[in-house]
């Protein structure tokens, strides 16, 4: 990471958490004040192929990160959203193999704490969100899916794939649960954990800020309508 280019004033860097400004990096996710906050939209990746095509709903999907730190003395729990989120499912109900999860794209520009300073903070000296406006996951592959599934079911399986954040590549595997609650509508959510230490997401040191957790939690909840 750029480091080297973290110049902040150590009261305000007490006042908003280093840990709290690290973790916004993730589902990632990212503010830079009130511009340029530019939503993702990438070209559709995915063939029908004889099954449905179905895309993320920003409206009812939201990604969030989670971590823990103590500040101030003070065991705090941080975390960070948004629903500038973007990507595509094809599935055949009839043919569960033959399912497939396009790339998932999130606003690094767009994902926000409850602290508008710490925001500016995270696009500015953690994401750098000017060089890596947006972080993707691409998934290679999706396991443990029953042969096929009804409307109102809910299954489980697994995606893995290549999380990209901050220049740095690294493969994850994210939990999944998700329900056709129509032909025209996929629900469910979509969880994962992460190390800091394999996206080089070291934490600033500054006053009032401990114990910043080594873990982080990235969530999906998601809505996918049928194009």
């Amino acid at each position: 990471m750029k480091t080297a280019k973290i110049s902040l004033d150590r009261s305000v860097v007490g006042l908003l958490g280093a840990g709290v400004v690290v973790i916004g990096l993730l589902w990632f996710v990212f503010l830079r004040g009130t511009g340029g906050q530019t939503a993702v939209s990438p070209l559709p990746t995915l063939a029908a192929n004889g099954r449905a095509l179905y895309r993320l709903d920003p409206a009812a999907s939201e990604a969030r990160f989670t971590l823990s730190e103590v500040l101030a003395g003070e065991p705090t729990i941080v975390i960070g959203r948004t629903a500038d989120v973007a990507g595509e499912i094809a599935v055949d109900l009839a043919d569960l193999s033959s399912a497939e999860v396009g790339v998932v794209q999130i606003s690094a520009r767009t994902l926000a704490t409850d602290n508008r300073l710490r925001n500016g903070s995270i696009a500015s000296y953690i994401l750098f969100t000017d060089e890596y406006p947006v972080i993707t996951f691409t998934p290679t592959a999706v396991s443990g899916l029953p042969p096929q599934a009804a409307i109102g079911q809910t299954v489980a399986f697994s995606v893995t794939g290549d999380l990209a954040l901050v220049g740095q590549v690294r493969p994850v595997v994210f939990m999944v649960r998700a329900t056709a609650v129509s032909e025209e509508r996929l629900e469910g959510h979509a969880e994962a954990t992460i190390q800091r230490a394999d996206f080089a997401l070291a934490i600033p040191r500054v006053d009032n800020v401990a114990d910043v957790s080594e873990r982080v939690a990235l969530e999906l909840d998601f809505t996918a309508v049928r194009e």
